[in-house]
């Protein structure tokens, strides 16, 4: 639910809707913890699975390439 909570706090900008910071840090936390706890019973090594996910989104989303309104992806500057 937090997870939830966490979206609804920002969804469609860039500050809570309600200017409520410590409302987010604390969904926040709560969302952080529920996910280390099970990486930690998976045994799963989460700076490795997140460097892993970085490098493919890298990959997969050059920094160069933007979204077009016709949703093809074209170098950016033409």
């Amino acid at each position: 639910m937090s997870c939830i909570y966490l979206l609804g706090c920002s969804q469609w900008s860039d500050k809570p809707y309600d200017s409520d910071w410590k409302h987010v840090y604390e969904e926040l936390a709560d969302v952080m913890i529920y996910y280390i706890q099970m990486a930690d019973v998976l045994g799963v090594d989460l700076d490795k699975i997140i460097q892993d996910k970085m490098e493919r989104n890298a990959r997969k989303y050059p920094v160069g390439l933007s979204r077009t309104t016709g949703g093809k992806r074209e170098r950016s500057g033409r």
